[in-house]
């Protein structure tokens, strides 16, 4: 979570990565284990990040914003 007046300035960060591989299509062939978020959209309280994974696909994970800003506001820097 970046402070909105200095993006330079961390609020808060979570341990671990709360976004990673997961199901079968987001692992490439020869064992990438990583995604690629490309493009998110915020629809009212939900979040919609669209992601390359697996090399071959392009996918979509959602969250409440909300929910997420409450969660990461327990790790503050």
């Amino acid at each position: 979570l970046l402070d909105r007046d200095n993006p330079t300035k961390v609020l808060a960060r979570t341990p671990y990565p709360v976004f990673e591989p997961q199901d079968e299509w987001d692992f490439a062939e020869y064992g990438l284990q990583c995604v690629f978020p490309c493009a998110n959209v915020l629809v009212n309280d939900e979040v919609i990040v669209y992601y390359g994974c697996g090399d071959n696909h392009i996918s979509v994970a959602t969250f409440k914003l909300k929910e997420a800003i409450d969660y990461l506001k327990q790790f503050k820097c």
